[in-house]
């Protein structure tokens, strides 16, 4: 028998440490969860695990919250004298975070570099002869896979200047050594 997706819901872990929590409000805390629902559908696991903390000597209560997801856990947490304001703002973040890993793994990041022009792709300036290349790695001639390889330098010298001026202090180190 096989379960659809719509049957199977988030496991929604609550681990109360010293503080005070009604039945109405972990019902409450649950709601607030499962409005993230539509967000995690398309993975085929998603579970929560909420940590409340409480604090006896400053009132505070804190908050670690987890969506756990094939390959990752994303993990948020605060602190307040009142527990659903925290609460708000980690769902924020976590909607954040979600967000965020959802692009990566969309490949938003790259696309978004390649738009703006600061992902670079290195094209050989004149046609390679693979047949060279190869021959030169079989032979263990450096010279000769060297030479094979020479359209691909201009374009790897400019990519290599970029990232090394990312970097300030180590480009200062290079006229140095």
């Amino acid at each position: 028998m096989r379960v659809s997706k719509q049957e199977i819901k988030p496991q929604i872990v609550i681990d109360v440490h010293e503080y005070p929590l009604s039945a109405a409000e972990v019902e409450s805390l649950r709601a607030e969860l499962e409005v993230l629902e539509p967000q995690i559908e398309d993975f085929p696991v998603a579970d929560y695990h909420l940590r409340i903390e409480g604090n006896s000597r400053t009132d505070d209560v804190v908050l670690k919250l987890s969506l756990l997801l094939p390959g990752t856990t994303l993990t948020v947490g605060d602190h307040d004298v009142v527990l659903h304001a925290a609460f708000e703002r980690c769902l924020d973040a976590l909607r954040n975070r979600l967000q965020e890993y959802k692009e990566r793994l969309a490949g938003v990041p790259e696309r978004e570099k390649m738009q703006q022009g600061t992902r670079h792709e290195t094209h050989p300036a004149a046609a390679i002869d693979p047949e060279q290349i190869e021959s030169a790695v079989r032979a263990g001639d450096y010279t000769e896979f060297r030479g094979a390889l020479l359209p691909y330098e201009e374009e790897l010298r400019k990519a290599i200047g970029r990232w090394v001026q990312s970097f300030p202090d180590f480009e200062a180190q290079i006229d140095e050594r």
